[in-house]
């Protein structure tokens, strides 16, 4: 019945393409009948065919009918043109491919056909070839495609091999597998290339960066400078400066690009002078770098701000000065990624030249905290503890090994912090002295909770600090210790001694919060690589807690250059930090 409607139509085409899609919407009811019915068209009018299926695939409701018709183009070999139709949407196209993957045997046959298309019909048209490609590195794992890619790098195409050398650096070769493109003799290749290495690891693409930056081309010059802004690298500034003053306008032209694709919101005041000075075409890419830099601070602003907290300033060197920084986002354990690029510094107001950023950051630190044993009369104290270290484990991440301990308070001299309840008569009550390494957030609560059972007497804080040090497990980054240290009566000098020469051999750095100000545990952190922080009221040990933990997470220390070598340390150091989309600012006063 179909059949003969098509053929008495007057429009074949128009009339196939409503059967076609009438079975396709349908074939859930009656997929063996509908399924013949579509071999039988395809039989009577491939051509015709093929073109009534982007009709019937664009509008298809039913799931079942879609797939039945793309495994139908695959296996008579019309996938192929179908996919490489450069009026149809690449994700269109994709979604057919996506649709075989799921087929073993064709998935197979589609993968090889996809790539005997590109490789020896080298009479492809560029575009046709180009989608095909990114088609098949979309449906096709890595490890497949390396050797095919590989041989793609040959192809008499600039464009085809460009594209080759994008696709490459998507895989775990990278930089290594891109190198060559960069001596080809084309130039939109070399750019390309070095465009490709703008995701890979800095440690393999920087140094490809620093090469290419005296390439003849300006389209190669600039892709290499958004590279190296793009892994942090501060040469990036001053290789910008040198392109906008290029005696070549090309060249200029490429420096302000650059400026747009780094979207530092610094360069807005340079660009705004370029503008006033310019009359010429090059006002448009000026324009462009002014819109996508604003565009940017339009997206950061609309997010949350980045926290920025200053730990410390050393100023041991005559020129420099380095202020060591904690950068914040929602999730403690996840810091946001800002790089030394987007960091921006000002002495009393003025910019400064930052010459060196150093992060120090954890993926997987393992972690002991060391608690002070219940006191009656320290109730709110205890209770304030309880919740930093609860907050804390919220942060924690799943891989972590993490232990909490427990030591005796001193039984008497307790001192009072702002808003916490008058001491009585300290009695320490008995607990239990802690809990394993272990990466479970509920056996740490458990043993938090543990606070208020009564077991057997608690160890004194060297033998509970000793023991969390000697327990730490191997970890993948760092080991840290944090204690709260509630008096210095608590805490001997030997002691003190001792545990710093246990953590230094077990590599361990020890962090300490404490009520009150003491040289010696400072100058044990500081030995360790830790902080001491001092706690100003109950209200303020959870927030220093949890800066604590965000610094072993991720802390940077950021030297810049003083004015002169007599100046003395400025008054207020103004900090600003940004990535692609998030913005945060402080201001300290050392």
């Amino acid at each position: 019945m179909e059949l003969d409607a098509v053929n008495e139509r007057g429009n074949a085409e128009a009339g196939l393409a409503s059967v076609l899609g009438t079975l396709v919407s349908t074939f859930s009811r009656a997929p063996v009948m509908h399924g013949k019915r579509m071999r039988d068209l395809l039989n009577l009018s491939p051509e015709g065919f093929l073109v009534a299926t982007v009709s019937a695939l664009h509008h298809s409701a039913d799931p079942q009918g879609y797939r039945y018709l793309v495994k139908l183009l695959a296996t008579r070999g019309l996938l192929i043109p179908l996919l490489g139709d450069t009026t149809l949407p690449l994700s269109f196209a994709l979604n057919l491919a996506r649709t075989v993957k799921i087929e073993p045997q064709l998935h197979f046959r589609l993968t090889r056909t996809l790539a005997d298309s590109v490789l020896e019909s080298r009479d492809l048209p560029e575009d046709t070839a180009c989608r095909l490609l990114e088609i098949l590195c979309a449906i096709t794992e890595f490890a497949g495609l390396q050797l095919f890619l590989r041989q793609i790098l040959s192809h008499p195409s600039a464009r085809i091999r460009s594209k080759a050398g994008l696709l490459i650096s998507r895989g775990p070769a990278g930089a290594r597998a891109v190198e060559k493109l960069l001596l080809d003799e084309n130039e939109r290749v070399r750019a390309n290339a070095t465009e490709a290495l703008w995701d890979c690891e800095p440690e393999h693409s920087l140094p490809l960066f620093l090469r290419v930056l005296n390439d003849p081309h300006h389209r190669v010059v600039g892709n290499a400078i958004v590279g190296l802004y793009r892994c942090g690298d501060l040469r990036a500034f001053n290789a910008i400066l040198q392109l906008i003053s290029h005696p070549d306008p090309m060249f200029r032209a490429a420096g302000v690009w650059a400026m747009g694709r780094t979207k530092d919101p610094r360069y807005l005041t340079q660009l705004a002078r370029m503008l006033a000075e310019s009359s010429g075409p090059g006002r448009r890419g000026l324009f462009n770098a002014v819109n996508s830099i604003k565009k940017a601070a339009v997206t950061r602003a609309s997010n949350p701000p980045l926290k920025v907290t200053v730990l410390r300033t050393d100023a041991n060197d005559e020129r420099k000065i380095t202020i060591y920084l904690v950068i914040e986002g929602p999730n403690i354990s996840e810091p946001p990624r800002v790089q030394p690029t987007g960091m921006a510094l000002f002495a009393d107001g003025s910019p400064v030249t930052i010459v060196e950023c150093i992060e120090k950051s954890s993926n997987s630190a393992t972690l002991g905290i060391v608690l002070p044993g219940r006191m009656d009369g320290n109730e709110r104290f205890d209770q304030c503890v309880e919740e930093a270290v609860s907050a804390c484990l919220k942060n924690k991440s799943k891989r972590e090994p993490w232990s909490i301990a427990y030591y005796a308070p001193a039984p008497t001299g307790a001192t009072r912090l702002p808003g916490a309840e008058p001491a009585s008569t300290p009695a320490p009550k008995s607990l239990a002295a802690g809990s394993p390494y272990t990466i479970s957030s509920d056996s740490l609560r458990r043993t938090l909770n543990s606070r208020t059972s009564e077991n057997s007497p608690l160890p004194v804080w060297f033998d509970a600090a000793s023991a969390a040090i000697s327990g730490v497990i191997p970890a993948r980054d760092s080991r840290h210790l944090i204690t709260f240290v509630r008096l210095s009566a608590e805490i001997d000098s030997e002691s003190i001694e001792r545990l710093q020469m246990l953590a230094l051999d077990k590599h361990v750095a020890v962090h300490a919060l404490c009520l009150e100000t003491d040289r010696r545990i400072s100058h044990l952190c500081h030995t360790t690589g830790g902080q001491c922080r001092v706690i100003q009221s109950v209200e303020d040990i959870e927030p220093q807690l949890l800066l604590v933990y965000a610094s072993i997470k991720s802390c940077f220390a950021v030297t810049f250059l003083k004015s002169g070598v007599a100046d003395p340390m400025p008054k207020t150091i103004g900090i600003q930090v940004f990535n692609d989309t998030q913005f945060g600012q402080t201001e300290w006063h050392p």
